[in-house]
């Protein structure tokens, strides 16, 4: 009779714990206080909803892995005990990034982990996601620039004087996800060249400006703020050639498309006029003009 209670139990256990090569399964996967301390916060929400989706899916299953701790048999009841310790760890992680203070996102991460549904465990990564940068926003439209239909030349240098002056003051922070980091960056136009059009045959005035777009960037940072206050830009530098075509219209210079050489096929690539993202490069700084 007892091997049928093993049987029972162990099998019923396989069935209701973590797939172990997704999850955490005790403090063997746990990761050290250096460790810790080097993650950002939204690497921390991820390592705090792995230990929380699984007490919860065990704590489901509270009745089996008792027995199974009766018996000996492998994860026993002492796992929500690591998992309360560890999640304290996470949360003091975060708390000393954050003045000694837990964000709200820690404690209901910490508040989920005491119930028995691992959807809850969803709500707090959802929470800290919103924290992050927001590449939705596209930069304000500029203004257009007034044209003086008797020397377009000029006044189309007159434009371009006043958007170097926009890139110059937009220095915008966002997060990297593949180096879990944010970053600032600088950017800037160089080696300008204007060319305006008349032709004899129509009425339309064209105006072609291309310059090097230019990038200087920031090292990553865990925080936000500290991104934010970065005064040191030689993380990166990048520089494209770029080009923006005006036509004359109502006595002013509007842009007609702005394109930039990409790296890949070297060929002159249209930036669309919807594109949004603070981190395209060199899209964020077309869209300035």
């Amino acid at each position: 009779m007892r091997t049928v209670v093993v049987t029972v139990c162990f099998s019923s256990l396989m069935l209701v714990l973590p797939n172990p090569t997704q999850a955490w399964m005790g403090k063997q996967d746990n990761k050290s206080d250096l460790q810790l301390a080097r993650m950002t916060d939204f690497a921390l929400g991820d390592e705090a909803a792995d230990v929380c989706i699984s007490t919860t899916m065990w704590r489901q299953h509270k009745d089996v892995l008792l027995k199974v701790d009766r018996l000996r048999l492998g994860p026993t009841i002492h796992l929500f005990t690591e998992a309360s310790q560890y999640l304290k760890a996470i949360e003091g992680a975060v708390a000393r990034k954050h003045g000694g203070t837990s964000p709200d996102w820690v404690k209901l991460m910490v508040a989920a982990a005491q119930g028995t549904d691992p959807s809850a465990c969803e709500a707090p990564v959802a929470a800290l996601a919103q924290m992050r940068a927001t590449p939705g926003k596209k930069p304000p439209a500029p203004p257009p620039c007034n044209a003086d239909t008797t020397n377009p030349l000029a006044s189309l240098r007159a434009c371009v004087s006043t958007v170097e002056q926009r890139i110059a003051n937009t220095k915008p922070v966002y997060f990297n996800e593949d180096k879990g980091g944010w970053a600032k960056r600088n950017m800037s136009i160089a080696n300008i060249q204007y060319e305006v059009k008349q032709p004899a045959s129509s009425s339309e005035t064209t105006g072609t400006v291309t310059f090097d777009c230019q990038l200087q960037q920031s090292l990553f940072f865990q925080e936000r703020r500290e991104a934010e206050a970065a005064t040191d830009f030689q993380g990166f530098r990048g520089m494209e050639k770029c080009r923006v075509i005006f036509t004359l219209e109502g006595g002013a210079w509007k842009v007609e498309s702005r394109a930039y050489v990409s790296p890949i096929n070297k060929e002159w690539t249209e930036v669309p006029a919807n594109e949004v993202y603070w981190d395209a490069w060199p899209i964020v700084l077309l869209l300035l003009f």
